[in-house]
């Protein structure tokens, strides 16, 4: 997707147990059997060994390197890892390596990949995992997914694509230097009932990519729950086109521009809790043309001077900052209506409001007060 942000001047003018066997683990932990959600482990035998399945192997973890996977990083693992995932309702342990991806491995439902400090290197464009119309299914780090950098494929190199799912969990897992994006959430159904049973997402980290997380403008990518997010040196941090997904906890600080709301048939009306927003070399916060509200929430708004780092309200309404600190420039284009700036403090000297188009009266200002106990909306 292009940024919104290549052209700048159009902007501003995550019991103990017998030993396991080297080839395949046991699966003995009342937790793993607890994710499988009833459904029954896969019955594959080894490639390798040529062996049929039997019913010993229903109570074993598969693992790549049952299928021949190197974790050398250098070798390609790919045919490990699709024959590894080719059976929905499995539980799949991934040990410590360096494993090379080089095509799309499909999620299926119910299926618990337990990742134990893996890295895995996306070669080529395209999603490294992808879930598409999946249910009840789950990515437990922890691991690191690593793209190609700076490196341009068609179709962009993405870490992680979910499509249209239910029930679903993704926890402690790093997304570094992905081209396109390190998560992304799309998805063509208008709407999923019942509407709220989506995601839950817990402890993710994101560094060096394009964008780091990406939830598309659709209704199937609402009701998302993401918590203790961490975003460092992205172009874009968290774009947000949804509506209704929560953001609790978390920092979003040294990249390009750290939040993006953007327009479309379903977006707005969420909110960030507890956050970070720092350091940006553009923006902080960049809301395009919302008009349904978002809300954040006790979060930290910090600029390095001027209007670098600065909230940019363009054309939207609704949007309301509460409760955090802002020590940063607020800048209001358009006249859609009504932004609240209501019971923040002004730690430093950066706060101050800005409106290119003269639309002061678009934003609501009050009880933004300096420490010596001024308010700063007077000013």
């Amino acid at each position: 997707m292009t940024s919104f942000f290549e052209n700048k001047a159009a902007l501003i003018s995550p019991p103990f147990s017998p030993p396991l066997p080297a080839r395949r683990r046991l699966l003995v932990s009342g937790l793993a059997q607890a994710l499988m959600w009833g459904g029954g482990l896969a019955t594959y035998s080894s490639a390798t060994l040529g062996q049929a399945a039997s019913a010993k192997d229903k109570l074993q973890a598969l693992t790549p390197q049952d299928f021949g996977a190197a974790g050398d990083g250098v070798r390609d693992d790919t045919a490990a890892f699709k024959a590894l995932a080719a059976r929905p309702g499995s539980y799949i342990r991934v040990p410590p390596g360096r494993y090379v991806i080089r095509e799309t491995i499909a999620i299926l439902d119910r299926q618990v990949w337990q990742f134990e400090g893996a890295e895995l290197l996306h070669e080529r464009g395209g999603a490294m995992f992808k879930a598409a119309a999946v249910n009840d299914w789950a990515l437990l780090g922890v691991a690191r997914f690593t793209g190609v950098g700076a490196v341009k494929t068609s179709p962009a190199n993405v870490g992680l694509l979910i499509e249209t799912c239910r029930r679903f969990r993704v926890s402690a897992l790093q997304f570094s230097r992905f081209s396109g994006a390190g998560l992304v959430l799309s998805g063509a159904v208008p709407y999923l009932t019942p509407r709220g049973d989506r995601g839950q997402f817990s402890g993710l980290g994101f560094t060096d990519c394009a964008r780091a997380l990406e939830i598309g403008a659709a209704a199937s990518s609402e009701y998302n729950i993401f918590t203790n997010t961490a975003v460092t040196a992205c172009g874009e941090g968290i774009v947000v086109g949804a509506g209704n997904c929560q953001f609790v906890g978390g920092n979003v600080v040294d990249c390009r521009v750290g939040v993006v709301l953007l327009p479309g048939s379903n977006h707005g009306h969420g909110g960030f809790h507890g956050f970070n927003l720092n350091h940006a070399s553009e923006f902080n916060l960049f809301a395009d043309a919302i008009d349904t509200g978002f809300t954040f929430n006790g979060c930290h708004f910090y600029g390095d001077g001027g209007l670098k780092g600065a909230i940019f309200l363009r054309n939207s309404k609704g949007i309301l900052i509460q409760g955090g600190q802002i020590d940063c420039a607020v800048i209001n284009d358009g006249k859609a209506g009504k932004n609240f700036l209501l019971n923040n403090t002004a730690p430093g000297a950066n706060f101050k409001l800005v409106s290119n188009t003269q639309d002061q009266a678009g934003i609501v200002c009050r009880n933004v007060l300096r420490f010596d106990g001024t308010d700063a909306c007077s000013a």
